[in-house]
């Protein structure tokens, strides 16, 4: 579903190892989508943003972060093809850059123009979700904050259309599923302190520093 997401020789830039673990498999084993470009934030798998003396050398995060947030910026703006990241990159942190949901990733927008968060509507529609929806087997933790960042990001998108009702029952499912991603519940007691539901945004709070 994420690599059918983006637009015709576009680039798409991976965070967590999961993903960044599927989409090389897909992509060097099943050679699916040949003509998008795939990065991620460190280089582990895919094209590298940053050259090799970078890693022997700097010792310092936050000057990394820093260093790795320009690198991404580049590519970004002078790379002349449609931009898109999936949630936890660094690019969604660049100053400047407006960020549109687009199903399970994050299209990289002309900050001038006025979002247009219906558009996004199409990807979900194309999605092939059986296995996710349908599926009770959620044995490891990867499974899980898989199935839960899929929940998750449906309620941002509901949440941004304006059907807050619905992205609270999606919020529920999350915290059904990812019971043990600290980040997801984080995030989903967040979004429920968004729509007024202290009660429930607490609740999940809870759970996620327990």
């Amino acid at each position: 579903n994420v690599l059918n997401t983006p637009e015709k020789n576009s680039i798409l830039i991976l965070s967590g190892d999961t993903e960044q673990a599927v989409m090389s498999y897909l992509k060097y084993v099943e050679n699916v989508r040949p003509d998008i470009d795939l990065y991620d934030n460190y280089g582990w798998y895919f094209k590298r943003v940053v050259d090799e003396k970078y890693w022997i050398y700097n010792t310092d995060e936050a000057k990394r972060i820093q260093i790795l947030a320009e690198k991404q910026t580049e590519l970004i703006k002078n790379s002349g093809r449609q931009v898109y990241y999936t949630a936890g990159s660094l690019a969604g942190g660049i100053a400047g850059i407006c960020p549109v949901q687009a199903g399970l990733i994050y299209r990289v927008d002309d900050c001038a123009r006025k979002p247009d968060f219906s558009a996004g509507e199409k990807p979900w529609l194309s999605y092939k979700n059986e296995s996710i929806l349908r599926s009770t087997a959620h044995d490891d933790i990867f499974t899980r904050e898989n199935a839960g960042l899929y929940h998750y990001s449906r309620a941002e998108f509901l949440k941004n259309t304006g059907r807050q009702r619905d992205a609270a029952a999606e919020l529920k499912t999350v915290v059904e599923i990812a019971h043990d991603s600290s980040g997801l519940l984080t995030a989903s007691a967040a979004m429920y302190a968004s729509f007024g539901m202290m009660k429930e945004a607490i609740s999940v709070q809870k759970k996620a520093v327990e």
